[in-house]
């Protein structure tokens, strides 16, 4: 009777285990994406349209989860990541650089409050494979800034986007278009 996202979540972890073994696992991961492909095949205007999948910067497992669909054929277009004044991640697939040692600030998007998102570790993998993961995890563990390059950036940039919301931004862009219009 609840079709919501995170309720079906809910149900089908509870129904495998995963929800009490490992809920931050690959497992939680194969649900999402087991529920977005469901979505996606129910969808009957799709044509030959891809859905954007959105997804807050604090936890990237939906965003990893879109990313394999995409590759799996499944109609995923742009994988947008929302982030707010805490935007290590709009660095990394924008310039190609994560300060490892960053710490995130509170803001009033409590959701992306984060300076290095969950997961992350499994997107690095899924553009970049096994030994960039591993290149990721030392830097993460020492402290210092990681750094993608060439082919490892441009498939973080192919498809996947980062948005900035910010609080402080909203009053800017309201001024500017009253002092324009």
């Amino acid at each position: 009777p609840d079709w919501r996202f995170d309720r079906l979540e809910k149900v089908l972890m509870q129904l495998t285990g995963i929800e009490t073994a490992a809920p931050e696992s690959w497992g939680r991961i194969a649900v999402r994406m087991a529920i977005l492909g469901a979505l996606l095949c129910e969808r009957e205007d799709l044509g030959s349209s891809c859905v954007d999948i959105a997804a807050v910067s604090s936890d990237l497992s939906m965003a990893v989860s879109a990313l394999y669909l995409r590759k799996m054929g499944f109609p995923v277009g742009s994988i947008v990541i929302c982030c707010n004044e805490n935007n290590q991640l709009w660095e990394l697939i924008c310039h190609g650089q994560l300060r490892t040692d960053a710490v995130g600030i509170s803001t009033e998007l409590p959701e992306a409050d984060i300076a290095i998102p969950a997961e992350l570790e499994r997107l690095i993998y899924g553009c970049g494979g096994k030994e960039e993961t591993e290149r990721y995890l030392d830097c993460l563990r020492r402290g210092i800034s990681y750094f993608a390059e060439g082919q490892m950036l441009s498939a973080l940039q192919a498809g996947n986007y980062v948005s900035v919301v910010s609080s402080h931004r909203i009053p800017d862009i309201l001024m500017g278009v009253l002092g324009t219009h």
